[in-house]
Order: C-alpha cells, then structure tokens, then sequence
C-alpha cells in the first residue's frame, strides 16, 4: 500500500523471489543514523531489495484512487464501482460481463490456500455469495 499511495508505484509481480533482504552490517562510524547517533555501534542495516521491475507502473493520483476504488469494490461486490473503477484508469475491455469481471477481481485478492483445503474453501466462498444475493 506504501509503494502506490505514497510512492505512486505499483507492483503487479511482488512475489517472494523479487524481495531480497540485505543484511550488511555497517562499520562502526560509517554514517549511523545520519546525524551521529550510533556511528560508535555496528548496527543491522536489514533493508528490503526489490528486484524484476518488468511489471511495475507508476501511477499518477487519478489511477491510484481508481485502483483503490477497484479493490474496494471488489470487497464489497460493487459492481458499480467496479465499473467505475475501469472506467476511471481507462480500461477498455473487448466483451462487457461485469459479473465475470467481479468473480475475476475477487479471486485476484483473494487469500491462498492449501490446495488441500481449495475445494472447501470455493464452496464456502459460493455459499456466501448466494447467501448475499438472497
């Protein structure tokens, strides 16, 4: 969330093998904090490496609203929202089956699971949808 509301960058490809964790301890009196707190200490500089940037897009306001938007309607099974949401970051789709775009979204955020525990999972999933719909 970091990286597209204040950033303005989005990663559509932030799996664990594009994430690297540098551990490099800096010397003692090699810059610290910056303002010379703790440059007497060695201390764990643990910062985040991200690497592939082949699926990242930077995102001006306008878009970052319209994909909150789109992941919010996807939550709440706002169709109209979801709608709206394309319609806002200019998304133009080839066929119109917003039902199908929904269940699309929300498998798209949804949690993983076990594949051993997938099956249970989908029927309690379509369980609550048509508990909604009723």
């Amino acid at each position: 969330a970091a990286q597209m509301h204040v950033a303005g960058v989005f990663n559509a490809d932030p799996h664990p093998g594009n994430i690297l964790v540098s551990t490099a301890r800096m010397a003692a009196g090699s810059g610290g904090d910056g303002n010379g707190a703790g440059d007497d200490e060695a201390y764990d500089a643990s910062v985040p490496v991200l690497l592939d940037f082949g699926l990242t897009k930077r995102l001006n306001h306008t878009q970052t609203v319209a994909f909150a938007r789109l992941v919010h309607a996807a939550e709440e099974s706002d169709i109209d929202g979801l709608l709206q949401s394309f319609d806002e970051m200019g998304l133009k789709l080839n066929r119109y089956d917003p039902f199908e775009d929904m269940a699309a979204m929300r498998r798209s955020f949804s949690d993983t699971v076990p594949a051993s525990e997938a099956k249970a999972v989908g029927r309690k999933r379509r369980a609550q949808i048509k508990e909604q719909a009723a």
